[in-house]
């Protein structure tokens, strides 16, 4: 942040005034009138010159950013925003039905000389909420917790441990970037990304801010849909190749504070939900009656000293479900959108997964995906000695994955379908269910 330093001439005093020469009374000219005739040349001066100017940020602790032209003030604030070192953070995205609301709250903080962030999500999903099946996230529960050190992001798991996702884990783990450690990778506001936060650096001001009593500016403008939809689940997102769809603008408010840091954001997700809703090959969201994205900022330079707990390399921790041994536990891999890994634990410390029986082929026949879990479960349960059964649940639960189907019917004159058998190739892996 840039000071500035008020200087007088250096033969005035105090008030700047000139002090009179020795043995001459001092005089006081009059200036008004000349301040008058300034002010009222200077928009014939303006329009002669072609300048721009900013009045009365030149001295003040914003000037940094409401002193510079309107189009660099979002980049200057993000620059603002971190120089103040650390800071506090409420983001939330809800989902409005006719009758009930669901929200997911992320409350962390964030350290920028030490590139390091905590964040835990929690989520309320009231229950009869319309669509709260396109908000399902299988596997995952809440509340989560996660940590940014540097370019690592960090993932607890249901034992308390942590696993830690580099870039190079990442792209191996979550190639498609569907993943929360991927959303929440360091973003180009905070070292903790995936919050409205964002939409800073992908807007421009497009017009002057309003100045609130508390010094707060308001500046109303627009970020691309493109990037709106990356505060989303990608399950919800949309794509399309219609020219000019993905840069449609949707409605952002900003508020820098009077040092120009970055205190609130919110965005007017309308647009985004109509595309959701009604978009090429969009079917979500169809009892969403309004979709925002809001962020909160405070405590700056009161959140340092964040120290991450430990984390193991995910790509060597984790394992896939289907090739675990009998009696394998485990927890799932917390910060995937892959529910077929997890990470693998002592019996003896907390786990949630007992795995039993696992199964695969490439050639299922006309067995459907629910036959051949029941088919490679059922069995073995029945037969699991009691000592494994104790604390958990009463019926198994399973993990399967779909990696290739193939149906071609044919009918004949009768209507009687004909062709060959379709083909389907799954894997399945069964297990108990426990409290960590």
């Amino acid at each position: 942040m840039t000071r500035s330093v008020r200087s007088g001439h250096p033969d005035t005093g105090r008030s700047g005034r000139r002090r009179p020469e020795s043995g001459r009374p001092a005089s006081r000219p009059r200036r008004a009138p000349l301040r008058a005739a300034a002010l009222a040349a200077l928009p014939v001066l303006l329009a002669a010159t072609g300048c721009s100017v900013t009045f009365g940020d030149g001295g003040g602790q914003g000037s940094g950013v409401f002193g510079k032209p309107l189009s660099q003030q979002f980049a200057a604030a993000v620059e603002a925003t971190r120089a103040a070192g650390s800071l506090r953070f409420t983001a939330t995205v809800e989902y409005a039905g006719l009758t009930a609301t669901a929200r997911y709250v992320t409350e962390g903080r964030a350290d920028f000389e030490d590139r390091t962030a905590e964040a835990t999500l929690t989520r309320d999903v009231p229950e009869g909420f319309a669509d709260a099946a396109d908000l399902d996230e299988g596997a995952a529960a809440y509340p989560q917790r996660y940590a940014v050190a540097g370019a690592e992001v960090r993932a607890r798991t249901a034992d308390g441990g942590w696993l830690g996702y580099s870039p190079a884990a990442r792209k191996a783990l979550d190639p498609r970037g569907a993943a929360p450690v991927t959303a929440h990778a360091p973003g180009a506001v905070l070292p903790f990304g995936g919050t409205a936060a964002e939409l800073l650096a992908a807007a421009k001001p497009h017009a002057t801010p309003v100045s609130r009593p508390d010094g707060v500016r308001e500046y109303r403008t627009t970020v691309p849909i493109g990037e709106a939809q990356k505060l989303l689940p990608q399950k919800l997102a949309f794509t399309t190749t219609a020219p000019g769809v993905m840069t449609e603008p949707v409605p952002l408010i900003v508020r820098l504070d009077s040092r120009g840091r970055l205190v609130g954001a919110e965005a007017d997700l309308a647009l985004l939900l109509e595309r959701i809703q009604h978009g090429p090959g969009a079917d979500h969201l169809k009892g969403v009656t309004r979709l925002t994205a809001t962020f909160l900022a405070s405590g700056f330079g009161t959140a340092s000293d964040l120290a991450p707990a430990p984390a193991a390399d995910a790509r060597r921790a984790t394992a896939v479900a289907f090739g675990l041994a009998r009696g394998t536990c485990a927890v799932p891999a917390a910060g995937l959108a892959d529910a077929t890994r997890v990470r693998p634990t002592p019996c003896g410390s907390r786990h949630t997964m007992r795995f039993f029986a696992a199964a695969g082929t490439k050639h299922a026949g006309r067995t459907t995906p629910v036959q051949y879990v029941q088919r490679t479960c059922d069995g073995p349960f029945r037969d699991l000695p009691q000592e494994w059964r104790t604390g958990t649940e009463p019926e198994y639960k399973n993990i399967f994955s779909v990696h290739g189907s193939s149906f071609s019917y044919r009918f004949d004159a009768t209507g009687k379908a004909i062709g060959p058998p379709p083909e389907l190739a799954l894997d399945v892996a069964c297990f108990l269910a426990t409290k960590a």
